[in-house]
């Protein structure tokens, strides 16, 4: 069945093939008996059934002359809706032989119009289907040996299959017969619901699909918003969570590659990477097969890009938008750079030039600063800019468009481009409060300790630039090269005001902090799919990819205030004064390659190898602004501004600065993986197929840390310290499938994955975080988990973009890495746990409202949910501090999304309602407080309610609408039943212009 199915739901590939419509064609009026028929096609795939991503069209080979040859066989399938189509309009019929009367089957239908040709073929009793919009269309159908038939003027209306039957006269051999040539150009459409449900029936394995329709449909604007509508996915500060597991336990895959983090402190791929725009298609799989990365257990994610149109396409679009919260608010912000708005420091964030890269700014009789004059010169090299301010909010603004276009050249041969760019430019402000570190009473309630106000002003840029070109050379060989450029920017200035419990009760403490962080990302790939080689039925498949990533953070400055002496002064705890430098880059290298063959009747094989280098330096300086106890001044000078202190009068007098990097603050690290495996796809008994085989990954890891100065100057052995691993892991993997009809299926799957510690986990290096208020260290001591997974799902594809789903799942950890907070004051390191467990069920629904009633026809309801168990367990060891066991950070018990949705064709108005709930889940640990462990600090549900909405006007433009957060929730986060932090976000409602051409 896998076999027959794979065909006929390929990808994104463009086929031109050259069909012989011999004339005359003759008008077909008259009638027939009426022998229903149930279903169309959906054209695409391997006619050798190859996989799903990449298959070509199966129609009978090109010829100029009459042959004694017939089609290839080919199952119908149902077909993929497009845009102003339904399953109540369109063209249906059969063909017959003339002359005997029967019905022909697998005959190609052709139907143009409204400037596309559409093409199916008619099933096993000579019928066919096709849901077209309202408009004036031509049927035509031809075959080998037999004269063509066309039906011009048939007016298709809304409601209505019109009924259109063709008869096919044989060829007189002694007949002069005149050619007419047409190219029958498609590329299957997997961006609908209908499409990515074709795609989850035929696939091997467990997992979701999303189109570019849907996402539209659901008003997402990048790959996270539209992941976090699919069963059992959230998106938490955008990285991928799936089944409760996120960041290290998922991986993002951009047309089959691994997609490189640009964050050291977060292993998972940014999803706000991929705007809507460059997405096809994105495929969520839950389960392992050997032909895909082993380094998950929640989930594999692949977004497919965008492919190269058929014919000339541009497209412009403009959008704007407001926050309740932050436009025409009062925002804060302070002095940046003149091209903060692009996304780029304009120099004014940088370490300065008279700053020695190898030497510490630290007093030495050896070194450049031997005196306290030296080191204040050294202070006033630096940019004098603390100070918050407020501006006032701007309504959200964005562009983006579209080129592409192809051409034909040769005769079965076609080359094509398509390239998109966008810039979308926000200002944001988050208001709320804080009470962290509360302390237990006697009676083991929690009390206030720190109560303050959270303010935080953001202004966030993204810039996006995809570009991809194609050659296809016949039916069987492409090449595709794909270049992906985005830079994203945010500039954000946070405030806590209120009262510090451990400086005193009856004074007002301030801290704020003011941070430039932007990530940049190039992502390039060259990838070849290559069919039938020399006539037989292998298939050859290649990728090269190279990346580069970086992330800057210049000059991330940090102050607080508060009480000292009787009077609010700049204070020296807490990382006050501090100014942080950080650059991480990274570069990817690696190229795969697969061989597809047959292996006996219906049973395919797959060899395949992989090889990928990474390389990832890390470097940062730390500084800190001193007060100049050495001059003698009287403390209540630092009750000052803090830019005079800091200024060219309080240089010297009041402050100066001094380098606190450490030892092991920077790092290099260096990773290659080398990946074989072999699969087999194959009927076992009856209705039973399987997919499986097993992958070795050998696995090598570097990492390097080191003094920076030392690092530039003559290192002395024992400067670095230096971890070296090789880890060699042999991964089955198998799924099952039992079709219990031909629409539903009885799924099972195992397999064995890992997950390996990232280079920021490795390196000892210590990093500040603000909002917690805690240092976070590496360990080199890290081990690789191993997971086992169980997967079992039933599926029931009821109707057209309609299913039922109910799945089950196990998952057990060996060696788990987790942030374990190791003593009271909350610094926490990267350990080995002693294991976890994750078990869940999900459930699925997608139902068209005609079920109930034909008015409600054009409404449909879309549910799911998920609900999820875990627990990790903590090694003795490490359990002192905090309890033994919990649940993984950031699985939610629940997850739950619910679409209404409404859709006219005619007027191309469509509106979406829709719901998504994710349960409370773990953000912290409690610890322990006296001969009590503090509860956990769980963020609570957050109940989001948005509005979509859009609408046609004419042929060239759109009007899209959207409204989030209609209820006006507030994430919340508590310990126990103590309220320890509230922000609110706030409504945001945005509107968007679009005309194509």
């Amino acid at each position: 069945m896998i076999r027959r199915l794979l065909p006929f739901v390929g990808g994104a590939l463009p086929i031109t093939v050259c069909a012989v419509l011999a004339l005359p064609a003759f008008a077909q009026d008259e009638p027939l008996p009426d022998v229903q028929a149930d279903a169309g096609v959906v054209d695409g795939g391997d006619v050798d059934g190859g996989d799903l991503d990449g298959g070509v069209v199966a129609t009978p080979v090109p010829v100029v002359a009459p042959v004694v040859a017939a089609p290839a066989p080919v199952v119908p399938q149902k077909q993929v809706l497009e845009p102003g189509a339904d399953t109540d309009t369109g063209v249906k019929g059969h063909v017959y032989d003339a002359k005997t009367k029967q019905p022909m089957a697998v005959a190609p239908v052709l139907v143009k119009g409204g400037g596309k040709t559409r093409t199916t073929m008619t099933d096993e009793q000579g019928g066919y289907r096709l849901y077209l919009p309202p408009g004036t269309y031509s049927v035509m159908s031809y075959y080998d040996l037999y004269h063509g038939a066309r039906i011009k003027g048939a007016k298709v209306n809304r409601g209505k299959l019109l009924n259109l039957n063709l008869m096919l006269f044989p060829l007189d051999e002694n007949e002069e017969v005149s050619i007419q040539e047409f190219e029958i150009a498609y590329r299957a459409d997997t961006t609908s619901a209908a499409a990515q449900d074709q795609l989850r029936l035929a696939s091997s394995s467990i997992g979701e699909g999303f189109g570019a329709k849907q996402m539209s449909q659901v008003g997402a604007s990048d790959a996270g918003g539209a992941a976090a509508r699919v069963v059992g996915v959230q998106v938490e500060d955008n990285q991928l969570v799936v089944r409760g597991l996120g960041g290290r336990y998922t991986r993002v895959l951009l047309n089959g590659v691994p997609v490189p983090s640009t964050d050291p402190d977060l292993p998972g791929a940014d999803l706000d990477l991929f705007p809507t725009h460059v997405i096809d298609s994105l495929n969520i799989s839950k389960t392992f097969l050997p032909n895909s990365p082993a380094d998950f257990a929640g989930g594999l994610m692949e977004i497919k890009s965008v492919t190269f149109p058929r014919k000339f396409t541009f497209e412009i679009g403009l959008s704007t938008g407001a926050n309740s919260q932050s436009t025409f608010r009062d925002n804060l912000t302070y002095k940046g750079g003149k091209y903060d708005f692009l996304g780029y420091d304009d120099g004014s964030r940088s370490l300065p030039s008279a700053i020695p890269p190898a030497e510490p700014v630290t007093i030495s009789r050896t070194g450049r600063y031997q005196s306290f004059d030296s080191i204040y010169e050294a202070t006033r090299a630096f940019s004098n800019r603390w100070q918050y301010s407020y501006t006032t909010g701007l309504p959200k603004i964005g562009i983006s468009s579209t080129l592409g276009a192809s051409r034909k050249f040769g005769d079965r041969s076609r080359v094509g481009y398509l390239v998109t760019a966008s810039y979308d430019y926000e200002m944001l402000r988050k208001i709320g409060i804080a009470r962290p570190r509360p302390v237990s009473t006697s009676d083991g309630s929690l009390m206030v300790l720190n109560d303050y106000k959270l303010e935080s002003g953001t202004e966030e840029v993204a810039m996006n630039a995809f570009g991809t070109a194609s050659v296809d050379l016949g039916p069987d060989h492409s090449l595709t090269l794909v270049s992906l450029f985005n830079r994203s920017a945010s500039d954000e200035t946070q405030l806590q005001r209120g009262i510090n419990g451990e400086l005193g009760n009856d004074a007002l403490f301030e801290k704020w902090q003011l941070q430039f962080l932007a990530r940049s990302l190039w992502f390039n790939q060259f990838f070849g799919d290559h069919r039938n080689l020399a006539g037989t039925r292998l298939r050859l498949r290649w990728t090269a990819f190279q990346s580069s990533g970086r992330r800057e953070e210049p000059d991330r400055r940090t102050i607080a205030y508060g009480p000292e002496g009787g009077s609010s002064r700049w204070l020296t705890r807490s990382g006050s004064g501090e100014r942080f430098y950080s650059n991480l880059e990274q570069n990817d290298i690696g190229l795969t390659t697969s061989l597809r063959f047959p292996l006996w009747s219906q049973a395919w094989g797959t060899l395949g190898v992989w090889g990928q280098r990474t390389g990832r330096d890390f470097d940062n300086r730390r500084f800190r602004m001193l007060r100049a106890t050495e001059n003698g001044v009287p403390a209540e000078a630092f009750s000052a501004p803090i830019e005079e202190i800091f200024g060219p009068t309080g240089v010297g007098r009041l402050s100066r600065i001094g380098e606190f990097t450490r030892d092991d603050d920077s790092y290099r690290a260096k990773q290659v993986l080398y990946a074989a495996y072999g699969m087999a796809e194959t009927p076992l008994i009856g209705r039973l197929s399987l997919a499986g085989g097993v992958r070795t990954e050998v696995f090598q890891q570097e990492v390097e840390s080191f003094n920076v100065f030392k690092a530039q100057a003559a290192a002395m052995p024992g400067d670095q310290m230096r971890t070296d691993r090789t880890d060699t892991d042999y991964l089955p993997g198998a799924n099952l499938k039992y079709e219990l009809t031909k629409d539903m299926l009885l799924r099972a799957a195992y397999g064995v994955t890992v997950s390996r510690p990232q280079a920021r986990e490795l390196a000892p290096f210590q990093y500040y975080d603000f909002v917690r208020d805690r240092n976070i260290v590496g360990n080199p001591n890290l081990s690789r988990t191993l997971i086992q997974n169980a997967d079992l799902r039933w599926e029931w594809f009821i109707g057209e973009g309609e299913v039922l789903a109910l799945s089950t799942f196990y998952k057990k950890f060996d060696k788990p890495i987790e942030l374990v907070i190791s003593n009271p004051n909350y610094d926490s390191q990267f350990r080995n746990a002693k294991g976890a467990t994750n078990i869940g069920v999900e459930g699925e629904a997608r139902l068209s409202l005609k079920r109930l009633a034909n008015a409600l026809k054009r409404f449909s309801l879309d549910g799911n949910f998920a609900l999820v168990q875990s627990k990790i367990e903590i090694n003795p060891e490490d359990a002192g501090a905090v309890a033994a066991n919990r649940p993984l950070y950031g699985q939610a018990p629940y997850v739950i999304n619910l679409a209404l949705r409404f859709h006219e064709p005619d007027t191309q108005f469509s509106a979406s309602v829709v719901y998504n709930v994710v349960g409370p889940r773990l953000s912290d640990v409690g610890v322990r407080s006296g001969d009590l462990i503090l509860p956990n600090i769980d963020e609570q549900a957050f109940h989001s309610l948005d509005l979509i909405s859009s609408i046609g006007v004419g042929k060239h433009l759109k009007i899209k609408a959207r409204a989030r957060n209609l209820l006006f929730q507030t994430i919340r986060l508590k310990q126990g039943s103590f309220l320890t932090q509230r922000i609110e976000p706030g409504l945001t409602v945005s509107v968007g212009l679009s005309y194509e051409y």
